[in-house]
């Protein structure tokens, strides 16, 4: 049975992928950014609409989150497939969530030729603001999530993981207060809050011996005050700390907040603090789910490669202690392409990269059908998720 259902999804795929395809490339054309994805998700919704999901807009608060779901379902378990669809500033899909979209999209799209048949459901989760929002662990926090049993979605990236390390990340911004004063007549007057800001740059790049080559601190400066002959009264930065431990992670941001206290104390200036968003949290792979795909994709001919070792995070990594996940990434370039690069903008947007899609799409959807119509693995997917947790 399993395997004419999944027969009949990669003829509907076949039939569909040209629209696929071309929904793809609107998305990847027309880049919006976090929470403004708002041609995305209403191309995604109308196309999921066209083909007679039920389809809710603006789910969980946001207005560019949406809920797809076949309407034809059985008494089994939910499973939800995940878009991605914000794209990053300047370099529009540089890390080719409109390959997530599109994957997503088609393996929804084939999986509705057999939905009469599935003792399940399947419903279609689009997530905005992955890029620093945290659109998932918010959608999470504000119940989408559930009552959905397993979350699926595809990464495009240079090498086929399906069981990539992330590293959790919490983003802070430093906000300095001084004093202003004329640059050049009275500069004695002022309290420099730049100067402040550029210590604490200083302190950082000093303490990067004594931090785990794991772990990554990274910032920008955000104001660095109105012009040069005006003493900056004001001064911010954003800096973005990463661990492969979230304990680990907490204890670099307190030596990040120390960095910034000395540098206060040494210009005269005051500092606050602030989270900028719900920090990220490791992906917590589920095995027997990944493992389930990777057969998946070894049927379909994929080769799967070793892990990478990248320092990435994403919000799937809260979502996924909380539910059994994957996010597995496929090879849409050549290996050392590096994401949020102009090379894998290029890549994301390429034959080569619709070609993949379409394949990981695939195998989505045969996962779907396993996770589904299998009662024994879907026991021990979810017999794995309560022996972690």
């Amino acid at each position: 049975m399993h395997e004419n259902l999944k027969r009949r999804v990669g003829e509907h795929i076949d039939e569909i992928q040209g629209e696929v395809i071309r929904t793809c490339r609107r998305i990847y054309e027309n880049p919006e950014t976090g929470f403004r994805e708002y041609r995305a998700s209403s191309i995604l919704c109308g196309v999921l609409q066209e083909h007679g999901f039920d389809v809710e807009l603006g789910i969980g608060d946001y207005e560019t989150a949406f809920r797809a779901t076949l309407p034809y379902s059985g008494e089994g378990p939910t499973v939800a497939l995940l878009a991605e669809y914000d794209a990053l500033p300047e370099i529009g899909h540089g890390c080719g969530h409109n390959i997530i979209a599109g994957a997503t999209l088609a393996a929804a799209l084939g999986l509705q030729a057999v939905s009469r048949d599935l003792p399940g459901r399947v419903t279609v989760i689009g997530t905005p603001g992955e890029e620093g929002g945290g659109g998932k662990i918010l959608l999470m926090n504000n119940g989408v999530f559930d009552k959905v049993d397993a979350a699926l979605m595809v990464h495009p990236g240079d090498a086929t993981v399906l069981d990539e390390s992330t590293l959790a990340v919490s983003k802070i911004e430093i906000n300095f207060t001084g004093r202003p004063s004329h640059a050049a007549s009275a500069p004695e007057r002022g309290i420099n809050a730049l100067d402040a800001v550029i210590m604490t740059f200083n302190a950082v790049n000093a303490m990067r011996q004594q931090i785990p080559s794991s772990a990554r601190i990274h910032g920008i400066i955000t104001d660095g005050g109105a012009q040069p002959n005006i003493i900056p009264s004001h001064s911010a930065a954003l800096f973005y700390v990463r661990s492969p431990e979230t304990q680990e992670m907490s204890s670099l941001i307190d030596r990040l907040k120390a960095c910034a206290e000395g540098a206060a104390r040494a210009t005269g200036a005051t500092v606050k603090f602030s989270e900028a968003e719900p920090a990220y949290e490791p992906v917590l792979t589920n095995r027997e789910l990944a493992m389930c795909f990777g057969r998946n994709l070894s049927l379909l001919g994929m080769r799967i490669d070793g892990p990478t070792g990248r320092a990435v995070s994403t919000d799937m990594g809260n979502l996924s202690r909380k539910i059994p996940a994957i996010h597995p990434f496929v090879a849409i370039c050549p290996r050392g392409t590096e994401l949020h690069s102009l090379e894998f903008q290029t890549a994301a947007g390429s034959p080569e990269a619709m070609k993949v899609m379409i394949r990981s799409a695939l195998a989505l959807a045969m996962t779907v059908i396993d996770v589904i119509t299998d009662r024994t693995l879907m026991q021990k997917i979810k017999s794995e998720m309560d022996n972690r947790k």
